[in-house]
């Protein structure tokens, strides 16, 4: 290949990316989910590029899960893909940068950072899909990785009711991230009955909106998960009950285990 020809290819190319990221912040900054885009010829003439080079960079953005082509029309996606925020957290273990425990510690983070939301906007509504799922933990029929699926969703039905849309997304890519690098499973029967049990005082507490007892149990839940994943207990200090670091419980309702 001749020089020439190498320098146009890498025009195309550079070309090419910078309208992918023009596209990007387009849709960032004046779309909302579910939102048309214009046609391949419109923006072809807003960006100054041939209709190839959009219609490159629309694929592109279709395989990233960013817009969906739909009838001849390109939509902005209605829901965020995990894999948008699960990709950096793929790179970190893949380049050795991080290891799974330094993602569940990562978890441990949000999950009790969002206790006190979470308590707060607990109704019996939103308490529903957890109670279901922790039904489902029950079934004594259910394989080891039934029992993983439900205790993942369990948890990202949790952090949901804190009503953070940015967590809810953040926390759901990390738990792929690690579901995906969790290859031995022989460890569940060790953990499974107490973790069934943590769940259900768990759920109890929430329906009280006892934030003390919520942050117990869950700090209960992330040891079962260090002893699964073979990980010594968290370094962290237990949850104190003293007025500098005491999670508040909904106002009018008594703590039940003060």
């Amino acid at each position: 290949m001749q020089q020439k020809e190498r320098c146009a290819i890498a025009y195309r190319n550079n070309r090419s990316e910078a309208v992918l990221e023009q596209l990007k912040r387009l849709i960032a900054q004046n779309t909302k989910p579910g939102d048309r885009l214009p046609t391949e010829k419109a923006l072809a003439e807003t960006f100054q590029v041939g209709r190839s080079t959009i219609r490159e960079c629309l694929s592109a953005l279709t395989v990233q899960g960013l817009v969906e082509r739909r009838n001849g029309a390109t939509f902005v996606a209605k829901t965020l893909p995990v894999g948008c925020l699960a990709d950096p957290f793929n790179l970190l273990i893949s380049l050795n940068v991080a290891k799974v425990a330094d993602l569940l510690e990562l978890r441990e983070m949000l999950e009790l950072s969002a206790i006190p939301l979470v308590v707060k906007r607990a109704t019996p509504e939103n308490l529903r899909p957890l109670e279901r799922i922790h039904w489902q933990m029950q079934n004594p029929d259910a394989s080891r990785e039934d029992f993983l699926q439900n205790d993942v969703a369990f948890h990202q039905a949790l952090v949901a009711i804190a009503g953070n849309s940015a967590l809810t997304e953040l926390y759901a890519a990390l738990r792929k991230v690690i579901a995906e690098n969790q290859t031995e499973l022989s460890a569940v029967a060790a953990v499974q009955d107490d973790s069934i049990a943590s769940h259900g005082v768990l759920l109890n507490a929430l329906r009280e909106g006892n934030a003390q007892k919520v942050l117990r149990c869950m700090q209960d839940q992330l040891r079962l998960t260090r002893i699964f994943h073979g990980l010594p207990p968290t370094t962290a200090p237990e949850a104190k009950t003293t007025s500098e670091t005491a999670v508040p419980s909904k106002p009018g309702k008594e703590s039940s285990d003060a």
